[in-house]
């Protein structure tokens, strides 16, 4: 993860003229670092997994006060959870549009597994409403981008 946001800063200092970016991201402490035209924002966020050092950004009340002061032209969220949510409302609040990123299928990393669980049928529905939720929740961003053809049409069906 440093290494990606490194190379985002990077990016901005190096290739734009004028643009700044603002990034928000879990961590261990609640911290800002201004590089050049980069602020990176981490909110102190509960650690999930000890192996992955995934942390989940629970916090949305100062996610809202970040995005309120900075006023970005655009919010990009690639989170399905809680946070896709949060950047939904407060683009709309803010009038900014929302630019979401949907670059894994939740369901399929996560659900697949709970056949031996819950059973094939029941699995079957639990599929069928996530690849609703995601379809909901992604379908209200200003645009999508997606990591492959199989999720552009994850989002596309109609049912």
């Amino acid at each position: 993860m440093k290494r990606y946001l490194h190379e985002k800063i990077d990016y901005t200092e190096n290739s734009t003229a004028t643009d700044k970016h603002v990034l928000i991201v879990p961590g261990k402490k609640t911290t800002v670092r201004a590089r050049g035209r980069t602020r990176v924002y981490t909110i102190r966020s509960p650690l999930v997994s000890r192996a992955a050092q995934y942390r989940a950004l629970l916090n949305l009340r100062a996610v809202e006060r970040i995005l309120r002061n900075e006023r970005p032209d655009i919010i990009e969220s690639g989170d399905p959870y809680q946070l896709g949510w949060k950047a939904i409302s407060a683009g709309r609040a803010l009038k900014i549009p929302v630019i979401g990123f949907y670059h894994s299928h939740f369901p399929e990393a996560y659900l697949r597994s709970s056949a031996k669980l819950l059973g094939k049928t029941a699995t079957r529905r639990v599929m069928k409403l996530s690849r609703a939720y995601v379809r909901k929740l992604y379908n209200q961003c200003a645009v999508t981008l997606v990591a492959s053809e199989r999720l552009a049409k994850v989002l596309a069906a109609r049912r």
